[in-house]
């Protein structure tokens, strides 16, 4: 991966689903909503990879990751990282830091904890 800002994580999504013929589990996702009781948070759901008929799977890819992967594009490593075949190398990338959009007096933050190791 290039120094890369982000963009649409189903881009990704598409082109990862080419290497396996599976459905996989990539990443966990939570979202706050201030109205909801206790913390606020829904339960953590799966963020699932579905692989096409036409998978083309065992493959040698390497990805290389940095602290300049961010958003989307960290979604893709960890997309990645799950398939066989596929070694990631480099430093940590930095991180999500959510979606914020600001609906009145309160905040609504997608949490995205994908920081790829």
């Amino acid at each position: 991966m290039r120094p890369n800002g982000g963009g649409n994580e189903m881009l990704g999504r598409r082109i990862a689903a080419r290497l396996t013929g599976k459905r996989i589990a990539y990443a966990k996702s939570q979202v706050r909503d201030p109205t909801r009781p206790g913390c606020g948070f829904w339960p953590a759901q799966n963020r699932v990879l579905i692989g096409t008929r036409r998978a083309r799977p065992g493959r040698r890819i390497c990805v290389l990751q940095g602290p300049h992967t961010v958003s989307s594009a960290e979604g893709f490593v960890m997309m990645m990282r799950v398939l066989d075949g596929v070694t990631t190398v480099g430093l940590p990338t930095r991180g999500a830091r959510g979606h914020v959009e600001e609906k009145g007096d309160a905040l609504d933050r997608a949490l995205r904890i994908l920081r790829a190791p």
